[in-house]
């Protein structure tokens, strides 16, 4: 047995002995999932009515790390969070709270805690992740610098409530870039960069809009349907766009096209009627000599 299951052992005896000692119903469940996938932690959900509350927390030792948090006051609900790297989603059911490309550093102890229950009763889950056993299927796209790449489209019921997450993988972070979240067939929507994302009840569109040199990089797509988790991987390359600027120094040849033609048919215009006003004189002042001559001779 590892180090770390040996810590975690210790972690679930620990609390186990300070809650049967405080009287307080156990539940333990024990799971495993493989590195980089998302893991989910489900309990069934009250009534609405009875205003449920639920809060998640992974144990270390003896203290306890709050993950994420689901207030329901007046038939409506509203999580919160204090870490990015999870999620939570429900319905009238249950609860569910995701945790999202986990990692090894993630094995532990959680617990979630029924707060608006009168009698405390509290469910763990012992969850072990192990290494990846290969390397997720990477897909290549790619757009020029300030257009719009479809990044992302799929096809959902209406009441699968998807929930997306789209980010940029940073080295062993991920940047969150915009979420869709719906719930009873009403969805919203976050984004901190140019990204659109369309949910119609029938589809799913993730596009990038307006796209820069800088956005290159490995993104990452995350959909939640009803009861599927599904994880998408993108390489994105924005290449530098065709387009140049007119540089006033050097205007292209069309430009000054027309003026040199305009300036050049102007000049033989001139130099035409120079031509035929000196032919119109010598020929009249050669016919008027002649006059002269026979005039002279009378």
């Amino acid at each position: 047995m590892t180090n770390m299951s040996w810590l975690t052992l210790l972690a679930v005896l620990l609390h186990v002995y300070s809650l049967a000692a405080a009287d307080v119903d156990i539940d333990i469940v024990a799971q495993e999932v493989i590195e980089g996938n998302n893991f989910t932690i489900s309990t069934k959900l009250p009534k609405l009515d009875t205003d449920p509350q639920f809060l998640f927390s992974l144990v270390n030792g003896t203290s306890e790390v709050p993950l994420a948090q689901l207030t329901c006051h007046f038939l409506k609900c509203l999580p919160d969070y204090w870490t990015s790297e999870v999620l939570l989603v429900f319905n009238e059911e249950n609860v569910t709270l995701i945790l999202l490309y986990i990692t090894r550093s993630q094995t532990g102890l959680y617990k979630v805690k029924d707060l608006s229950s009168k009698q405390p009763k509290d469910k763990f889950f012992n969850v072990t992740v192990y290494g990846a056993a290969a390397d997720e299927t990477v897909f290549e796209l790619s757009v020029f610098e300030g257009g719009n790449l479809t990044v992302f489209t799929a096809t959902t019921r209406s009441e699968e409530d998807p929930q997306i997450m789209f980010s940029l993988l940073d080295g062993t972070s991920e940047d969150l870039i915009a979420q869709l979240s719906c719930y009873n067939n009403t969805c919203t929507n976050e984004c901190s960069e140019p990204v659109f994302i369309r949910y119609d009840a029938q589809n799913v569109t993730i596009v990038l809009v307006n796209a820069k040199r800088n956005q290159t990089g490995i993104y990452k797509v995350y959909v939640h349907y009803g009861t599927r988790n599904e994880n998408w991987m993108y390489n994105i390359t924005v290449f530098e766009s065709t387009r140049r600027a007119i540089s006033p120094e050097s205007p292209p040849s069309y430009i000054i096209s027309k003026p040199v033609t305009a300036g050049a048919t102007l000049c033989i215009l001139v130099l035409a009627l120079i031509i035929g006003v000196i032919y119109i004189y010598r020929r009249y002042h050669r016919k008027a000599s002649i006059i002269n001559v026979k005039c002279d001779e009378r």
